[in-house]
């Protein structure tokens, strides 16, 4: 715990004072240094239910975040039953994936956000919609890995983010 004592000196006029003294002292130890951050591999695998969209093994180190990011730009399945919207034809899909050492925290603790980009359901815009559009699931959390450890975060849709220090 640091305590603050704040000391006015007054000179000998009563109209000029000297500036505040601040003097700090730690009581019961010193302050504790940052805890350093873990530096080493994180096994991601981004699911939507059963399908795994991606899996593999990351490295992270210091402060530094890892980012993962791909899309994909395809025809629609029946993007052909409206062929005068070009756009109609073309959708994109996608994830992104951020994971940062959080050292204040303690070892181990990481920012992770996850993002998964899918085309907007079938049946939800008829071929007069002035868009094709997509749907979005974020996850945004702090989570705790301990050394052999495994999260899962889970998102809306049934998208999920497992994470494992080997």
């Amino acid at each position: 715990m640091l305590s603050i004592v704040l000391t006015l000196l007054a000179a000998s006029e009563p109209r000029r004072l000297s500036p505040p003294v601040i003097t700090v002292s730690a009581q019961g130890g010193s302050v504790p240094e940052r805890a350093p951050a873990y530096e080493g591999p994180i096994d991601v695998a981004l699911r939507q239910g059963p399908t795994l969209l991606w899996q593999g093994r990351v490295e992270v180190a210091g402060d530094s975040p890892t980012h993962l990011s791909f899309t994909l730009n395809q025809p629609r399945p029946g993007g052909d039953r409206c062929p005068e919207l070009r756009s109609a034809r073309q959708g994109s899909t996608g994830y992104r994936l951020t994971i940062q050492p959080r050292r204040h925290e303690g070892t181990g603790t990481f920012g992770v956000q996850a993002e998964w980009i899918r085309l907007e359901p079938p049946g939800s815009a008829g071929c007069g919609a002035p868009s094709v559009g997509t749907r979005t699931v974020r996850i945004d959390d702090v989570v705790r890995l301990e050394a052999a450890g495994r999260v899962v975060l889970r998102g809306d849709a049934d998208f999920s983010v497992a994470l494992a220090r080997p």
